[in-house]
């Protein structure tokens, strides 16, 4: 829904532009209780009335206008809102007037977020570093590899990808990266997920990590694609822990190929060769 429209149904509904959020992907039949649980998870928006609802363009999901008792501008509302792996995500829209030289009247820019940002928002796993391992979790090592992948992949802003790590934690993991936040209000996604490693990964540091990666070697029996997903653990293992930058994995991994493969390996030949053909 475009700047002008969402102004033209404030207007018909007599909601101030200023307290006016409207929701987008809502499905069709979501109840009002159901809008005010997710409402309720965005801090400092006072009372929330839900005003309309309007069909989007596919006739399978709707838009909701709802108004707010505080401005929205005191609320900083995300880009989405949900309740993980149970309600949305829902993007938001919100409208904030600024003046874009003197002397001028003033204009209403509206906030949403990219349809990349809002395909990439569904993946991270929950994490809680609750012990034991709650039932639909995963241990620290296999999130904290899954997120760096998914996080390496999502082309959208470092804040979004703060937001997504901030809304897959729960219990301690959550109360930690709270307080990063508040102790360094610029904390990049790696800060965090450094923080998130010092409580609750076990292994060892960067280096030796390093060091345990360079000696590793393909086992007699061993297929190369299961030695390559071992060399991609340790790489990303020493990635969490700012041991090396990402654009360097791809060369390590591929030395380490070299290095490490058997030589009786028909399928680590053919690879090694190819590599070589690209004079690597």
């Amino acid at each position: 829904m475009d700047v002008y429209e969402i102004i033209a149904w404030c207007k018909e509904k007599n909601v101030a532009l200023e307290n006016a959020v409207v929701l987008s992907n809502v499905p069709l039949d979501i109840t009002d209780t159901v809008i005010y649980r997710v409402l309720d998870t965005v801090k400092g928006t006072g009372k929330t009335k839900v005003h309309g609802r309007c069909s989007d363009k596919t006739g399978r999901e709707q838009f909701v206008l709802v108004e707010t008792s505080k401005r929205v501008s005191e609320i900083s509302f995300p880009v989405f809102i949900g309740i993980p792996d149970e309600i949305g995500p829902w993007s938001t829209q919100v409208l904030s007037a600024t003046s874009p030289s003197s002397g001028s009247s003033k204009v209403q820019k509206c906030q949403t977020a990219s349809p990349v940002e809002a395909q990439n928002y569904r993946k991270l796993l929950t994490f809680s570093g609750l012990t034991p391992t709650p039932n639909g979790e995963e241990d620290y090592e296999v999130w904290a590899e899954h997120t760096t992948h998914i996080l390496e992949e999502w082309q959208c802003s470092d804040n979004m990808k703060k937001q997504g790590l901030v809304e897959c934690l729960r219990g301690p993991a959550a109360d930690i990266v709270r307080f990063v936040k508040v102790e360094n209000p610029s904390a990049t996604s790696c800060d965090y997920l450094k923080a998130l490693d010092t409580a609750f990964d076990p292994t060892e540091n960067a280096s030796d990590l390093m060091v345990k990666f360079r000696n590793t070697f393909q086992e007699k029996g061993e297929k190369l694609s299961v030695y390559i997903i071992k060399l991609d653990k340790l790489l990303h293992s020493v990635l969490r822990k700012g041991g090396l930058k990402s654009s360097e994995l791809n060369r390590l991994r591929i030395e380490q190929i070299i290095r490490g493969a058997l030589p009786d390996d028909m399928v680590a030949l053919r690879f090694l060769n190819h590599l070589l053909s690209l004079n690597f």
